[in-house]
């Protein structure tokens, strides 16, 4: 007797997959991942605007990659996991003195962010693997992330204070 594979629930069956994706959005996040990743815009904003304006500015394009895990694909471990990673981008575009837009360069969250839901959408074992195994990690390090990335604020503020102190005596 031959038995019918299993449906995990926490996956879009094969069929919604494809139309995933097939649409507008995944085409979206697709442009989105080309132009902060292959063209560096990502780096590009982080170094236009100052004080980490705009590292919190180009997050800001992430948007798209969390509404469309949790809300088309369904799945909280896999935007956990592009929360994750684009709190990492954050925190490395707040390092001072031009290193972390230098760093924004190599870190390529959104192509990263892309990957994890193509092969979540296409039945990747590996990437389903890493997600479920990590949940409890990404968590952790997602209030790592928000701990490092509220001090690396209060750092550089209080650090503009000291400059502007420093000129205002002059």
């Amino acid at each position: 007797m031959q038995t019918l594979p299993t449906e995990n629930p926490q996956s879009p069956q094969p069929g919604r997959s494809m139309q995933l994706m097939d649409s507008r959005l995944y085409r979206t996040l697709q442009q989105i991942a080309r132009w902060m990743d292959t063209y560096y815009l990502d780096p590009i904003i982080g170094f236009l605007l100052p004080a980490g304006i705009g590292d919190f500015a180009s997050a800001f394009m992430a948007l798209p990659f969390i509404f469309f895990s949790l809300f088309m694909a369904k799945s909280l471990p896999l935007t956990l996991a592009i929360i994750n990673y684009t709190l990492w981008d954050i925190l490395i575009g707040l390092i001072p003195f031009f290193v972390g837009d230098v760093l924004d360069i190599a870190s390529r969250p959104y192509r990263r962010n892309l990957q994890l839901i193509e092969g979540y959408l296409t039945g990747d074992k590996a990437t389903r693997q890493l997600l479920r195994r990590h949940v409890a990690i990404t968590l952790s390090t997602i209030a790592l992330c928000c701990l490092l990335i509220w001090f690396m604020i209060k750092a550089t503020l209080w650090f503009g204070n000291l400059v502007m102190d420093f000129f205002s005596g002059m």
